[in-house]
């Protein structure tokens, strides 16, 4: 479940970030490692290291979101939900009911 977390929540993305800004500032960044901790009883942890390519693919994400991002600051233009109707269909696990 903590590595489909990890793509949900866009860890992989943060990972790559800290990663980058600590080697920005010249200190030895070599990985990133998550500790998960359950959140009921009886709160087992796990121990996770970013492979390289979470990290590459995170970079990447990265990337593109600064890109993105300047061009919304030079346009003036920011992406946002349709300014029209759009139709909504029923989830496909609805249509079985």
């Amino acid at each position: 479940k903590f590595q489909k977390d990890i793509l949900n929540y866009h860890y992989h993305q943060k990972a790559s970030w800290y990663l980058d800004g600590c080697r920005a500032l010249g200190l030895p960044a070599n990985g990133f490692a998550w500790l998960a901790i359950e959140k009921e009883q009886p709160y087992a942890i796990g121990l996770y290291m970013a492979s390289d390519e979470m990290l590459q693919l995170g970079r990447s994400e990265m990337r593109l979101m600064l890109t993105q991002f300047a061009d919304c600051q030079r346009s003036g233009i920011w992406p946002g939900y349709p300014d029209e109707f759009c139709t909504i269909e029923l989830p496909e696990w609805a249509r079985a009911a």
